[in-house]
């Protein structure tokens, strides 16, 4: 048995039969809050921001609009290249160094409003976007390894609320404590120390990683010690495992030397000649995408000024809770939406009637008085139903080996239509400042957006086999309960499938081995499911916004 075979065998798991793991994935959530917080800063204190700079309200929309601009231009080329990034210097290390480029962003934006310089404002944007939207990238590999695969979906969609709520801390934060404890500096400072404060969960984080991969490299060693203590025919093999040997070998975990071995599907390298072997339904819905976000993201950009102007007067804070209840409502009910879509399937039928109803929201908002908070609760509903669709399904027209590129590929256009929107809402704001051509103008993107999903439907049924029609869900897991108990059996369920009994037959060792490469490609197979439930905004791009 020769080296490298040893040191594959030793390739597993961070044990996922452990309380500890729920305290990692807690830390591992809070990592990201403070980058959410920050992202919607200049939506939250829309007015106010405004007041500070001593902006007319003309120049100012375009101003508001460079900010995410700006956010989003990294963005469309980050997907190709932040990946390969990962692999070649380790999660863990650029898990850190994305937390700093964060914070380092948001400090520099409140060095600009500090100090009322503009171009410093738009480099801190720029900054926090090359940071923010890589960072859980790289969260997202090192968390994989700490939960089995009935368990990944649910500690990915828990990552991603907690992470999401950031969002609605800060719409609800940052105008109150701009408007009653020393203005918009001071609450830009606050999202600092909420950046601050997602770091230190970062390095935390990371500490727990290390410690838990620690832990398993001693069970492995006192495991092969056990199995081969009474066979010297083996001994001097086993114990050539190196003692800084990486032992997790996967697309999303994090990689102790930053080695990587290409096994699972979404390890392939991202091309752009595989561009050519996408279908048209892939096409077909990148299009639809971005006309479902294209439409909502756009108005909650500018929404607190939208509802001052129409419905509150001059009041801030009540425009931020305003705006928090469609993040609120799309962060609790996304995990329930992408069930639901699994289990019931029809999900043609469900995102024509979202649509129409992201239409009728914006046309309210143009020309009716009454109230915006249905509307708002429906844009949350709807919101969380659309994202729990568009990602999920992109898995099932591309080919497991292009998967990586395809989702590249939808972040990047998604993000060139986000980085250009708030250019085109900018000028019409100015047009009307009740908003009408604002709405009018998101209401036609989400028509276009209707007449593309009928296209896709259409495709699909016709030469797509109705692959939309079917449910996604497989009898792998999602109806498995999830294990919280914490035993030295359960600790080793993974192990025994690698090395089997350690009381076995020390005859049958080679076979043994044998055996147990297989069942470790089992192992990772049975991971893929629920890899394409996940809710990929989580790994790229603006869309987790």
């Amino acid at each position: 048995m020769s080296g490298n075979e040893t040191l594959n065998l030793a390739e597993i798991s961070i044990p996922s039969r452990s309380y500890g793991r729920w305290i990692v994935l807690g830390l591992s959530a809070l990592s990201l809050t403070g980058n959410y917080y920050a992202y919607d800063m200049p939506a939250a204190l829309n007015g106010q921001l405004m007041e500070y700079l001593g902006s007319n309200y003309d120049h100012w929309q375009y101003q508001l609009a460079l900010m995410y601009v700006v956010y989003s231009i990294p963005n469309i080329f980050l997907p190709f290249a932040m990946g390969p990034l990962i692999d070649k210097h380790g999660a863990r290390k650029s898990f850190l160094a994305l937390s700093g480029v964060v914070i380092c962003g948001q400090l520099l934006f409140t060095v600009g409003l500090v100090m009322r310089m503009f171009p410093l404002v738009l480099m801190g944007r720029l900054i926090l976007g090359v940071g923010g939207e890589s960072l859980g990238i790289a969260q997202a590999r090192i968390t994989y390894h700490w939960f089995n695969a009935k368990e990944l979906g649910f500690a990915l969609g828990i990552n991603l609320c907690f992470a999401r709520l950031g969002s609605v801390f800060n719409d609800l934060v940052s105008p109150y404590i701009a408007e009653r404890y020393g203005g918009v500096a001071t609450a830009s400072c606050f999202g600092l120390v909420m950046c601050v404060f997602s770091g230190i969960c970062a390095l935390l984080f990371i500490l727990a990683d290390y410690a838990g991969e620690a832990r398993v490299k001693i069970k492995i060693r006192q495991r092969l010690v056990m199995s081969i203590s009474g066979n010297k025919r083996f001994s001097g093999q086993f114990m050539g495992v190196p003692e800084n040997g990486n032992i997790r070998s996967s697309y999303f975990s994090g990689f102790s030397d930053g080695s990587c071995r290409p096994c699972d599907r979404l390890e392939q390298q991202m091309k752009l000649s595989d561009l050519y072997r996408f279908p048209t339904e892939f096409w077909i819905l990148c299009f639809v995408m971005i006309c479902f976000y294209g439409s909502t993201i756009p108005l909650i950009n500018v929404g607190s000024d939208f509802f001052q102007k129409k419905w509150l007067g001059r009041d801030p804070i009540t425009a931020g809770a305003l705006l928090a209840v469609p993040d609120l409502l799309s962060t609790l009910l996304l995990p329930f939406s992408g069930v639901l879509t699994n289990l019931v399937g029809c999900r043609m039928p469900i995102m024509i009637l979202c649509a129409g109803t992201i239409g009728f929201v914006h046309w309210s908002f143009a020309f009716a008085s009454w109230s915006p908070l249905p509307g708002l609760i429906s844009l949350g509903c709807m919101s969380a139903l659309y994202a729990s669709f568009f990602w999920p399904a992109i898995a099932l027209f591309v080919e497991e080996g292009y998967l990586a590129t395809a989702y590249a590929v939808a972040t990047s256009v998604l993000n060139t239509f986000l980085s250009v929107a708030p250019l085109i809402v900018a000028p019409l704001v100015i047009q009307n400042s009740q908003y009408v051509w604002v709405e009018t103008f998101l209401g036609a993107v989400i028509c276009a957006g209707l007449i593309g999903l009928l296209a896709l439907w259409l495709v699909d049924s016709w030469w797509g086999g109705g692959i939309l029609s079917r449910t996604m869900c497989s009898g792998n897991g999602l109806h498995d309960e999830l294990d919280f108990t914490d035993t030295d059996d359960d600790y080793y369920e993974e192990t025994e499938e690698v090395y089997g009994d350690s009381e076995a037959n020390l005859e049958n060792s080679r076979s043994s081995y044998d055996e147990s490469r297989t069942t470790v490609g089992t192992w990772r197979r049975e991971k893929a499911p629920l890899i394409r439930t996940a809710e990929f905004p989580i790994f790229y791009g603006a869309a987790t916004h």
